[in-house]
């Protein structure tokens, strides 16, 4: 049994131990729900941002001076949260600890984006997440990306592609690069298998930093014929 299906069981298992358990305040929460209503309330919305890369800002604007000097390769990002707390804790444990019913928690909330988004280019034609090079894979067990598609694609009804991309080439942490060099980092790294001629395409991500990881990710698949690609995330830095 592969390690993604060993969490599943455990998650199962907790449910069932422990269910209506807020994750964040251990309150009561709603059957069959993994927070409670304040907590929710609590969340730091991301609504408020560059409309291109997401950005946060302080007040409401069409493009950031960044996007509008150097426009991005993708057409527009949109996550639900900004990288806070407790948003970056969640975040944290479901990649770093393995808790893969926080994956389906985020999954079942970006649907939430897909309304905006089809009101602006239709229904999306794939989901395809953010792939992990090989190496890093055996390592972590799992990718959080493809756990975070699963979820959003199965509620919305889109069809999911997780070998459509592929990581050809192992580059170091973004998070651990000065911004000028992260461009550099990710060039080069990612290989689209097949056209994707005329198709609407959506990437799906954890947390969207810099935006260069992305941002190369929606420069091959544009390359491969994508007329659209759009960034949904949990958070936003």
């Amino acid at each position: 049994m592969d390690i993604t299906k060993v969490y599943q069981r455990l998650q199962y298992i907790q449910q069932y131990l422990f269910p209506g358990q807020c994750l964040l305040c251990l309150g009561t929460a709603p059957s069959g729900q993994m927070l409670c209503s304040p907590c929710i309330e609590e969340l730091p919305l991301n609504n408020c941002g560059c409309s291109r890369c997401g950005k946060p800002m302080p007040l409401a604007v069409t493009e950031c001076g960044a996007c509008q000097q150097s426009p991005p390769t993708f057409d527009a990002v949109h996550t639900l949260y900004r990288y806070q707390p407790p948003i970056d804790q969640l975040v944290q444990q479901m990649k770093y600890n393995g808790k893969l019913h926080l994956a389906r928690l985020f999954g079942e909330q970006l649907k939430i984006i897909a309304p905006a988004w089809a009101r602006q280019t239709g229904k999306p034609d794939l989901i395809i997440p953010v792939p992990l090079h090989r190496s890093r894979l055996r390592q972590r067990g799992f990718n959080q990306s493809i756990e975070i598609a699963r979820a959003t694609a199965g509620h919305l009804g889109i069809k999911l592609e997780i070998d459509r991309v592929k990581r050809i080439r192992q580059t170091d942490p973004q998070t651990g690069l000065p911004l000028r060099q992260r461009k550099q980092n990710v060039r080069g790294a990612f290989a689209v298998n097949g056209s994707l001629k005329d198709l609407s395409v959506v990437i799906v991500d954890d947390v969207v930093t810099s935006g260069h990881t992305v941002g190369e990710l929606a420069r091959v698949l544009k390359r491969a014929g994508a007329k659209r690609v759009g960034i949904w995330g949990i958070a936003r830095a």
